[in-house]
C-alpha cells in the first residue's frame, strides 16, 4: 500500500483514501468491475 500512498500523497492526508486504497488492493477485480460498471452507467 506504500506505493499507492507515495504516488498519491493527497490520500495520505485522509484516512478514507487509505482505507479505500487498501480495499481496492485486496479485491482489485471486484472493485474495478464495480467502479467501472457504476461509473459507466
Amino acid at each position: 500500500y506504500q506505493y499507492a500512498n507515495y504516488s498519491n500523497p493527497s490520500y495520505t492526508s485522509t484516512g478514507n483514501g487509505i482505507l479505500k486504497l487498501q480495499l481496492i488492493n485486496q479485491r482489485a477485480d471486484f472493485s474495478f468491475a464495480l467502479f467501472s460498471g457504476g461509473i459507466s452507467n
